[in-house]
């Protein structure tokens, strides 16, 4: 079956965006402004978790393309775990929520590929075998540099 299949480097077949980053005296209690970490997504079962959730000021205007849009794949690209690295989530809709910046968003092109068929491949032993001889850094271990 494998002759058959066309390979595709990841940009020629989805966008990517690189979370927003912040400082901490912009974080607050509680606002509209939330922003998703690495902790937002769930290492066992790939899945987006809202329980802890981090605030920032009203004040800051996000701007669309950092936030989570529908048939997406919200991957931690930068974590100081080799084990949190790459892990995924994939978004169903379009929520209001913010990314962090050491988070990145895979945005499918649908008509060159199933957006959920990318999410399978971020969920894959293989695709962990690629991380595991990648990402070394001196404290945080990335994806991208």
């Amino acid at each position: 079956m494998r002759e058959n299949w066309t390979y595709k480097k990841l940009g020629e077949v989805a966008t990517f965006k690189r979370g927003l980053t912040y400082s901490g005296k912009d974080e607050v209690s509680f606002s509209e402004n939330v922003v998703l970490r690495s902790n937002n997504i769930d290492l066992a079962t790939n899945a987006l978790n809202l329980d802890e959730l981090k605030y920032i000021s009203s004040d800051i205007c996000i701007p669309e393309d950092k936030k989570l849009k529908a048939d997406s794949i919200f991957m931690c690209m930068s974590n100081g775990s080799k084990q949190h690295l790459g892990k995924v989530a994939f978004i169903e809709h379009d929520m209001p929520y913010a990314f962090g910046g050491f988070m990145g968003l895979i945005i499918p092109q649908k008509e060159k590929i199933y957006p959920k068929y990318l999410y399978f491949y971020f969920c894959s032993p293989q695709f962990k075998d690629v991380l595991s001889s990648i990402g070394n850094g001196a404290n945080i271990n990335n994806i991208l540099s």
